[in-house]
């Protein structure tokens, strides 16, 4: 069930991949391959390409086990939060659908764990430009058109041709080729409007992989600050400092941290919210950098 679940998913794939995808030996892939075949699943084997299955052939209905339920309740409760009413609606009608089909058993408990659970952040806001919308876009390489609010109010009209999109900072970003920069461009999707998924589409851009493109236009963090948090503060400070920990030294009432950043103000900002609860150890830049912040912050709150 497993291979062919990974063959439908791909236009085609080598035995070697298959043996790397589970782990297993040529040998073994051979073999269930051939049983496969004789179960009567149309496989299909081209030269330079690999395996695949007939167009066409569909398996039965799927049977979720109890834990494939229960973590499908689950990443429906933390996409809600991520997404706007457009997508929000087809989740609920999908998780309907699943619980459908689930034994009676294991559909009281997928209410119940729907009822137990619940997040505390607050729910995407219904935008003008619907997340949907952008993903059909995205699938069907169809080119795009919109008004894109810069900072400041001005809008522009805006051509795109739309890649992927990546949620960061609490709002969903669609990456895509700007035709009118001639570029590739971060652009937010609550700040669009007036969208357009227009007839034209485009060919290019068909390796892009957005995991790939966060690595590559991440900063790279080549400063490393010292600092020391107390014991309470330690797991708040390695949940959100983003830019990665270089190491961390447990002490007796607290741990050291070595935090990567791009660039000292950065870092001293944030660890302004920690008030007394951190302590900078080095180096003196960052020392310096968070001494001009409390110096400017007093100045600001003087003149009031």
């Amino acid at each position: 069930m497993a291979i062919i679940l990974y063959l439908q998913g791909r236009r085609s794939t080598s035995v070697e991949d298959l043996a790397n995808h589970f782990g297993l030996s040529i040998r073994t892939i051979y073999r269930d391959l051939i049983a496969l075949g004789e179960a009567g699943v149309p496989l299909v084997f081209e030269p330079k390409q690999g395996y695949s299955i007939l167009k066409g052939y569909t398996l039965p209905p799927v049977n979720l086990t109890e834990t494939e339920a229960l973590a499908l309740s689950m990443g429906g409760l933390l996409v809600d939060q991520m997404v706007d009413a457009s997508i929000s609606q087809s989740l609920e009608s999908a998780l309907e659908k699943i619980k459908s089909v689930l034994p009676d058993s294991t559909r009281a408990q997928f209410d119940k764990l729907r009822t137990a659970m619940a997040v505390t952040a607050l729910p995407v806001e219904v935008k003008q430009t619907p997340i949907s919308q952008l993903q059909q876009a995205i699938s069907e390489n169809a080119v795009v058109t919109f008004d894109y609010q810069k900072p400041g109010g001005k809008n522009e009209r805006r051509t795109a041709e739309p890649l992927g999109l990546i949620h960061y900072l609490a709002r969903w970003h669609l990456i895509a080729w700007c035709r009118s920069k001639k570029d590739y461009r971060d652009f937010r999707a609550d700040r669009m409007s007036n969208f357009v998924m227009t007839e034209e589409k485009f060919t290019c851009h068909n390796t892009f992989d957005a995991s790939k493109f966060i690595l590559n236009s991440m900063p790279v963090p080549s400063l490393v600050g010292v600092v020391k948090f107390d014991t309470v503060s330690t797991d708040r400070a390695k949940r959100e400092w983003w830019l990665g920990i270089a190491e961390e030294t447990p002490c007796e009432d607290g741990s050291i941290l070595k935090l990567k950043t791009v660039e000292w103000l950065w870092l001293a900002r944030w660890l302004l919210s920690f008030s007394v609860s951190a302590t900078i150890l080095g180096p003196n830049e960052l020392s310096e950098c968070i001494n001009a912040e409390i110096d400017g912050l007093l100045a600001h709150y003087q003149k009031r």
